[in-house]
This record gives C-alpha cells, sequence and structure tokens, in this order.
C-alpha cells in the first residue's frame, strides 16, 4: 500500500511541477506565438487539452485530499498563476 502512495505522491508532484512551469510561460509564450511557424503554433494549442486534462486531475486529486501540505501549498500557488493567464492562454487558443 506504500508503493501506490509513494505513486500518487510522485504523480501530483509531477503534475504541479508540469503545470506550474506550462503556466507559467504563457505570458513569455504569448508574446512570442505569432513569430513561430504555423505548425508550431497549431501543435502549441491543441496540446493544451492534455495539459488541461491534467490541471483537472490534480484539482480532483486535492479535493479527494490526496494532496500533503507542501503539496497544497504548491498547489494554491498554481491556482494563481492559472486564474492570472487563464485570459491570455484564451485569446491564444481562439
Amino acid at each position: 500500500m506504500a508503493g501506490v502512495a509513494t505513486k500518487t505522491k510522485e504523480r501530483i508532484d509531477w503534475l504541479l511541477d508540469d503545470l506550474t512551469q506550462r503556466f507559467e510561460a504563457v505570458p513569455e509564450v504569448a508574446r512570442a506565438i505569432d513569430t513561430w511557424d504555423v505548425v508550431d503554433q497549431i501543435r502549441y494549442t491543441e496540446e493544451w487539452m492534455l495539459h488541461f486534462d491534467k490541471l483537472q486531475e490534480l484539482r480532483e486529486a486535492e479535493q479527494a485530499g490526496l494532496l500533503s501540505g507542501s503539496q497544497r501549498r504548491r498547489y494554491a500557488h498554481l491556482e494563481q498563476i492559472v486564474e492570472a493567464n487563464l485570459p491570455a492562454l484564451r485569446q491564444m487558443l481562439r
């Protein structure tokens, strides 16, 4: 059973790291995306559906009480970043 808990903790840590990095990068990407190749623009925007799925997975883990204290703090920080950068992201995803 400890192995499952370890895997869950590792998965949550990975989700927090990955999503924080991606959402923090949104302002920079928003400034540069128009200079990218069209294929790269499409790839970037299409991949966001996967990232939103990961965010939902993390939100469900939080609601289920699976996050440790430090993970909850990191999650709260992530949600602030999401809220701040979501308008720019939505603009790019149009």
